[in-house]
């Protein structure tokens, strides 16, 4: 089972990387500098996950190397999808 559906998980993820790239890309492209606007952008990305099956291991291991990398958890309790 894991080797069948491993291309149509690998496609997946590639869709979602290619999405949240573009996500981040728009605002760079057309210049945007308003603080707001990017880190809208910037959660918007990193939402993108979230309509997948797989999307809450994507973000637990999210904020895992979050944590690690900043010393402790930076993000609300219920993020992304209540927080």
């Amino acid at each position: 089972m894991a080797t069948s559906s491993a291309p149509a998980l690998a496609g997946e993820l590639f869709a979602v990387v290619t999405q949240m790239h573009a996500l981040l890309a728009v605002p760079v492209v057309e210049g945007e500098s308003r603080p707001a606007a990017l880190r809208a952008a910037m959660e918007t990305a990193l939402r993108t996950p979230s309509e997948l099956v797989w999307g809450t291991s994507v973000h637990a291991d999210f904020r895992r190397r979050l944590s690690a990398a900043m010393g402790e958890d930076v993000l609300p309790e219920h993020w992304p999808d209540g927080g």
